[in-house]
Formats: structure tokens, C-alpha cells, sequence
């Protein structure tokens, strides 16, 4: 390998990128609208979920059910209705998933100990999450009313209050608050560095045709390897800064905390980075094109990012076929290390087969990137 002809190709590069400003500033803002877009769009936290309530009632029992349901903060009341009729309209135009009846005598009922107090609430399935969420937010919350009416019974009566046979002590463990924004800045790191590198160099090789210099190119002494490389390296440094901009994003406006070794995550983004820019370029390799090869370079990131490496969905709820196909999918191995250093600080001792498979992954692509690259003009 001759440095002097990888200088000349990376200076090549270079004026080619300075030269497109438009491309360039894209290429650098690109990941930083993302990030923000996903992080404000995307949230896993079913908190303010919009509620009607028929109060027949109207006593204090009734008012302080509706109190626990505002204080606890999954809820929000947007409407006091007077009719079952009323309820629906709310419900089916969306300004409400969930309604809540207090029957009358509620108050005088809860008191007694003759009858269970009937509580209608109607609930809004069409997102199952979003549904199945506000189901469990209501037990708990009526639960708790009812224990706690028990026990003022109980004291009124003057019965010694029993211990609660079982009593839960739960412990979260990485994300005790449940902040879903910590779960998705370290899987958004992952998905933009797939979509962004493999776009960044899936037209370098393509463009060279278009513009019809390819022939020039071909016709020096410069060998495969030394013309990837060189087309190579500019586009990683940009990578590295775009890597670099969306993780301080993350840690300094949406306070995601890294407890893991900083050093070990930049060793795996530079691993995964280089991977997803030579695939970019043995996309691009293949086409002639710019705009085939861009689509292709899209698809074969953005979907199986996006649909199989966990980003989103649980892998292991996942039919047997796609999780063997996930297996496949470089992303779910960066974002198995990204989340296991953001959030767990698990080092090497964990992480190896990520690390393993991230580096056999590069080896592959780049003996294919230099094999397709072929100095001929036969397609």
C-alpha cells in the first residue's frame, strides 16, 4: 500500500465533501433532528392518561376516589360528565381512553360491610399498551382505596389491625424511576449510526460512475484496497463526530447517565461504525446509481434496525424465525453493549460475543467491499 496514493484518494474525498456544503451540514445535523425527533415522538411512559367520570354520588368517598386517581399522576381529568351517553362520545371521539362511574350511594355503601360497591370503568383497547397500562394503574388504585377503607373500618370498630401476610419488597435495578428516555437514547445511538454511516458512503463508489471519473480513477496504478480505505476514512471521521454529538445530546439535554466505561463505548462505536460504513460501501460497489444505492442502503438498516435488534420490540417475544434473524443483524449487538455500558456499566466480561461478532462482522464486509470493487468499466 502506497501512502501517498491513500493521501491523494482521501484528499480526493475530502474536496468532494467540502465542496457539497449542503450534504456536509446535513450529513453533521442529520443525526442531531433525529435524536431529538425520536426522544420528544417517542416515549414509552404512559403518564396524563385522559379520563371522564359520571360522579352519581357526589360525596366525599366519591370526590377523594377521583383524588387518588389525579394525585397519582397517570391520569388526568378532562371531563365531568352526567350520562353513560355522554362517557361515549368522549371515549370514541379520543378525548378520553378511560371513563370511570361512581354508582350512587357509593359513599354509604363503602362504608358497609354488607356488599362489595360496584365501579364501571370503561376502557379504550384500540392501543393495547396504552389500555393494558391504564387496566393496571386502576387495580392498583382501587386497591389501595379499599385497603385503606378496611383498615379505617377495622379502627373505627376497634380491631386490632393484622399484618399484611405478603408484602412485596421490589427493587429496580438500572432505571429505578422507569424513565423511558433512558431506555431510548442508548438504542437511538445504535439506530442512527446504522442509518446515518451506511448512507453517508452508499454513494461514494456510485457517484464515481455518474459523474463518469471513474474511468480516470481505474486507470492509475491505485489498488481496490487502497481506493476503499481512502474513500473510507474521510466519511468515518465525520462519523465519529456525529457519534460524538448525538451521545452528548443524550447525556447533557435529556440527562441520560453513561455508568458505564467510556473507553469501551468508543472502542464498540468505532467497531460498529466502521461496519455500517463499509457496508455503505459495498452497497454502493454494487450499483451504478446513486439513487439505487442510497434506497438500498436505507432498507437494509433503517427496517431491521428499527424492527429486529431489540431497538423497539423484545426479541424474545419475537416468532423463532425472526429471532434467528435478528441474530444476524449488527445493530442488535451494538445495542445490547450501548445499553449494557449506558445503563447496566457491564464491561468486557459481558459484553465479549457483542464484541466477538461486531469484529468478525467488519472482517467480512471488508474483504467483500474490496472484492466487489473491480477496476474494470464491465458491469
Amino acid at each position: 500500500m502506497s501512502m501517498i496514493r491513500l493521501l491523494a484518494v482521501i484528499r480526493k474525498e475530502t474536496i468532494h465533501i467540502t465542496r457539497d456544503l449542503r450534504s456536509l451540514i446535513t450529513a453533521i445535523l442529520l443525526p442531531l433532528v433525529l435524536m431529538v425527533a425520536y426522544c420528544e415522538s417517542l416515549s414509552l411512559d404512559v403518564n396524563n392518561i385522559p379520563m371522564v367520570i359520571i360522579d352519581y354520588d357526589k360525596t366525599k368517598e366519591s370526590r377523594d376516589l377521583v383524588d387518588r386517581f389525579v394525585s397519582s399522576g397517570y391520569f388526568s381529568i378532562v371531563e365531568y360528565v352526567d350520562s353513560y351517553r355522554a362517557m361515549q362520545r368522549a371515549i370514541d371521539a379520543g378525548r378520553a381512553v378511560i371513563g370511570l362511574t361512581i354508582p350512587r350511594d357509593f359513599g354509604k355503601l363503602i362504608n358497609t360491610a354488607e356488599k362489595r360497591v360496584p365501579l364501571q370503568v370503561l376502557l379504550d383497547g384500540t392501543d393495547p399498551n396504552r389500555g393494558s397500562t391504564a387496566n393496571g394503574y386502576t387495580q392498583v388504585i382501587a386497591q389501595n382505596y379499599s385497603q385503606q377503607m378496611i383498615m379505617d373500618r377495622f379502627a373505627r370498630l376497634g380491631i386490632i389491625q393484622s399484618a399484611v401476610p405478603i408484602q412485596p419488597r421490589i427493587r429496580i435495578w438500572y432505571n429505578p424511576t422507569l424513565r423511558s428516555k433512558n431506555f431510548l437514547v442508548p438504542g437511538l445511538v445504535a439506530m442512527i449510526m446504522a442509518i446515518l454511516a451506511a448512507l453517508l458512503t452508499s454513494a461514494t463508489v456510485a457517484r464515481e460512475w455518474e459523474n463518469g471519473t471513474m474511468e480516470l480513477l481505474i486507470s492509475t496504478p491505485i489498488s481496490a484496497f487502497e481506493i476503499v480505505l481512502g474513500k473510507f476514512i474521510p466519511y468515518f471521521i465525520i462519523g465519529l463526530i456525529d457519534s460524538i454529538m448525538i451521545i452528548i445530546v443524550g447525556t447533557m439535554y435529556y440527562h441520560v447517565p453513561i455508568v458505564g466505561s467510556l473507553a469501551l463505548l468508543a472502542l464498540l462505536i468505532v467497531l460498529f461504525l466502521t461496519g455500517m460504513l463499509l457496508l455503505g460501501l459495498l452497497i454502493s460497489c454494487s450499483f451504478r446509481s446513486t439513487l439505487m444505492a442510497n434506497q438500498l442502503a436505507f432498507m437494509v438498516t433503517y427496517l431491521p434496525t428499527m424492527l429486529l435488534s431489540g431497538f423497539v420490540f423484545f426479541i424474545p417475544g419475537m416468532p423463532k424465525v425472526l429471532q434467528y434473524l435478528s441474530r444476524i443483524v449488527p445493530a442488535t449487538y451494538f445495542l445490547t453493549c450501548s445499553r449494557g455500558i449506558f445503563m447496566k456499566g457491564v464491561g468486557m466480561e459481558v459484553l465479549y460475543e457483542s464484541f466477538l461478532f461486531l469484529a468478525i462482522f467488519d472482517m467480512l464486509v471488508i474483504a467483500l467491499t474490496i472484492m466487489s470493487f473491480r477496476k474494470t468499466l464491465d458491469t
